[in-house]
């Protein structure tokens, strides 16, 4: 049996000089029968971070592809000639609209959500899993459809300017209720 395992010290020293050394002089960071053991008992090094930051990093997620989908969309307006603006601004209105009515009932869940948890969480609870799941499928779609050319730049302009801004009002959304809790 090792000498190491003999002897009850922590899996990660507190000081430099309290590790364990090898024979060699190299650092011994943990034997695996140490680590097993730590883990069967319960206990786990997390990240624990307050609560109220979760909301900023909520926020983060959505509000920075919202800047990125805006400007693509701007762009794609600058490509349409004028006399066809009038009514991709009407379709623009109406995907901007119809997004932030289903992105303000998600937020809101979401928020009702991170207020349930406990003061000190991780970052992974930001969102439940469906939430994750919904995040990685709609940025799939969104690259997926960046490389399919079939698709008309009136698309292109009408759907990104209006889902833009409404991911940047969740985004607020999320940065409203930071500042409010």
């Amino acid at each position: 049996m090792s000498r190491y395992l003999s002897r009850r010290r922590p899996l990660f020293p507190i000081r430099w000089e309290d590790a364990p050394r090898s024979p060699q002089g190299l650092e011994i960071l943990g034997d695996p029968i140490k680590i097993k053991n730590y883990a069967s008992k319960g206990i786990m090094i997390k990240n624990h971070i307050d609560k109220r930051f979760l909301y900023l990093v909520a926020a983060a997620i959505w509000g920075v592809p919202g800047f990125i989908i805006t400007a693509k969309g701007i762009t794609a307006y600058t490509t349409i000639p004028t006399n066809e603006l009038w009514w991709l601004c009407l379709i623009t209105l109406g995907v901007l609209i119809s997004f932030i009515w289903m992105f303000r009932r998600i937020v809101n869940r979401y928020c009702n959500l991170i207020a349930a948890l406990p003061d000190k969480t991780t970052i992974r609870h930001t969102f439940p899993l469906r939430g994750w799941v919904l995040i990685v499928c709609m940025s799939s779609l969104g690259i997926a459809l960046k490389f399919i050319p079939c698709i008309p730049a009136e698309f292109t302009a009408s759907f990104y300017s209006g889902l833009g801004p409404a991911l940047i009002f969740a985004a607020f959304l999320f940065i409203k209720r930071y500042i409010t809790r």
